[in-house]
């Protein structure tokens, strides 16, 4: 079985969504290559840990399930199959880093009210949001271009046909071939957000976004949704810090402030519905949007330093 088919197989089978087929393919292939040593670079401890224990679990719950006898012998080899394949780093690199084989990784940080702009090695264009993470090679090789995404950032991907640009955000992954969108995907959230200005990106292998249309990731359902967004084309003035909302829960809100302005916003439980339109400006400091927030929405605000309380009122 050649690498790249192997590498796919296993992904689907810890996603949970590869067939009977599949799965008896990839169980064959560990049968065959329990012996073998493995040859590719290791991964950090916890990645390697992380992976074996999802691939030993797994197996478990396949052999317990499956109605033939396994023997003893087989059971071992199996698992001694996966052990050799984490240890050695087999399929770390691949599933759950972006960087290539041998090829140096950089990561992009920004902490609360920090944005930046970055041009990767390929000319695509980042622009990373506040308290955000994005890991990329220092150079792209082989038929992919890969990077991991933690938090919110838009993109611009340089066209390249036979190259398609993969962003891997926690469970979702997308694939572009030349296009602009964003990601919204911060891991406290229970949603994963792609919004397409142009171009077209396919979600997790299955769920193709048009342009002007949100794509949604359920982490807790994993299910793929999406719908028809004409304010796509709000993500261009978002990039930049200014943000606008168009009937948008003050619960949503509320993280953004947190993210933007390096404050503690404590949001009444009866206020987290209540709908605000408006925006917030670049440069614009918290008071003043508050005190915008507080006369349209019509919820009271207190403040204690960095710290403020939203509580409903007549909203």
């Amino acid at each position: 079985m050649d690498q790249k088919t192997m590498l796919s197989l296993i992904e689907k089978y810890l996603n949970g969504t590869a067939t009977t087929e599949e799965r008896e393919i990839l169980l064959d292939w560990y049968r065959r290559e329990a012996d073998q040593p493995a040859t590719w670079e290791a991964s950090s401890v916890e990645d390697i840990t992380r992976l074996k224990s999802r691939m030993l679990g797994q197996l478990k719950q396949h052999v317990r399930k499956t109605r033939k006898p396994v023997s003893l012998l087989h059971r071992w080899r199996l698992a001694a199959a996966v052990l050799v394949l984490a240890a050695g780093g087999l399929v770390m690199a691949r599933i759950f880093l972006p960087g290539t084989r041998n090829v140096p990784e950089k990561t992009l940080l920004t902490g609360k009210g920090e944005r930046k702009k970055i041009r990767l090695p390929d000319s695509t264009l980042v622009w990373l949001a506040p308290c955000s993470e994005l890991k990329y090679p220092e150079q792209f090789e082989g038929d992919q271009r890969i990077v991991q995404l933690s938090g919110e950032a838009f993109f611009e991907v340089t066209s390249n046909a036979q190259r398609p640009f993969i962003i891997h955000t926690q469970s979702l992954t997308t694939k572009v071939l030349g296009t602009a969108f964003n990601i919204h995907a911060y891991p406290e959230d229970t949603l994963i957000t792609v919004t397409l200005l142009n171009g077209s990106v396919i979600l997790n292998d299955e769920q193709r976004l048009m342009p002007m249309q949100k794509g949604f990731f359920g982490k807790n359902s994993r299910s793929l949704s999406y719908v028809d967004d004409p304010d796509a084309a709000l993500m261009l003035q978002r990039r930049e810090g200014e943000l606008e909302y168009n009937n948008v829960k003050l619960g949503i809100i509320a993280k953004d402030l947190e993210r933007l302005f390096n404050v503690t916003v404590t949001i009444e439980e009866d206020a987290k519905e209540c709908l605000f339109y408006g925006r917030i400006k670049a440069n614009e400091d918290i008071e003043t949007f508050l005190t915008k927030l507080s006369r349209v929405v019509g919820v009271k605000i207190n403040t204690k330093g960095n710290k403020y309380f939203i509580q409903k009122g007549k909203c």
